[in-house]
């Protein structure tokens, strides 16, 4: 299992920051006890998947807001949003759990033969011809055989949306459309508009002229690292992951339920202590 910026841990960071990092510490450690269990089916490696690229944008977060950088970290929490509302599609309905998993494993597996195919047809491919072969046969053959009805919902979702390439996993079996409409079909769906409309914003430097004032004659550029914590990043960043990690436990480690919630209280604790 891949390690985090651990030594990061070590420094004195301010309070925001640190509860932030007992946060990552404590679902690292939760996702290496689920690698550690017999999670062999394709619903549990995609759970697993998600859960540690939230993982690893939350790490990430913390890393860019400690040295300042503002735009970048509402960049990557705008990922992390997308990958948490997802992982709460999937975990939020245990009827649905193993279609939506599953749907979202195919739809990886359609995508990765698109790109290859198209690999294959390109004068300059990124990978040998003979790698690209094999891994071709390989995904087909396993969507052939696991997936096969997810194959087909895959290839009527193209013609009932009028897509010429593969489409987003939870619009299969006529699901959502959009982050939009998937929203409406989580916890999230009341701050969605307001969210995702400003960290979208952020992400395509639609807030780049407001780096920029001009006083008079004179053109001056704010600073690229900010000297002031940003706090909307770090409390999105530790809702997302505290409450992926409670249905984490919660589903796959119910004998872990305890420490995780004293975990929690300790830690609300320690920030009405200090508020």
């Amino acid at each position: 299992m891949d390690s985090l910026s651990y030594s990061l841990f070590d420094l004195d960071f301010p309070d925001e920051l640190n509860k932030l990092s007992k946060v990552i510490r404590y679902s690292h450690s939760t996702l290496k006890k689920l690698a550690q269990i017999s999670l062999i089916s394709y619903e549990e490696i995609t759970v697993l998947t998600l859960y540690r690229k939230l993982i690893e944008n939350i790490d990430g977060i913390l890393v860019l807001v400690d040295s300042g950088l503002d735009s970048p970290s509402t960049s990557v929490i705008r990922s992390a949003y997308e990958i948490f509302m997802q992982l709460e599609f999937i975990l939020e309905n245990q009827k649905e759990f193993k279609s939506r998993a599953r749907s979202y494993y195919s739809t990886w597996l359609f995508e990765e033969i698109t790109f290859i195919e198209k690999q294959l047809k390109s004068t300059h491919p990124l990978l040998e011809k003979e790698i690209l072969l094999l891994k071709l046969q390989k995904n087909n053959q396993l969507l052939d055989k696991e997936f096969k009805n997810y194959k087909i919902e895959i290839q009527n979702t193209m013609k009932r949306l009028n897509l010429r390439y593969p489409p987003k996993w939870y619009s299969l079996f006529n699901g959502p459309k959009s982050l939009g409409e998937l929203s409406k079909e989580t916890s999230l769906q009341k701050v969605h508009n307001i969210l995702y409309n400003g960290m979208s914003a952020e992400a395509h430097g639609l807030n780049s002229i407001t780096d920029l004032s001009t006083p008079g004659k004179n053109l001056i550029l704010q600073p690229i690292r900010k000297a002031e914590l940003s706090l909307m990043p770090i409390n999105l960043g530790r809702t997302f992951l505290t409450a992926t990690t409670h249905k984490i436990v919660d589903k796959y480690l119910p004998n872990e339920f305890e420490v995780f919630r004293k975990f929690i209280i300790t830690l609300f604790d320690e920030e009405n202590k200090n508020s």
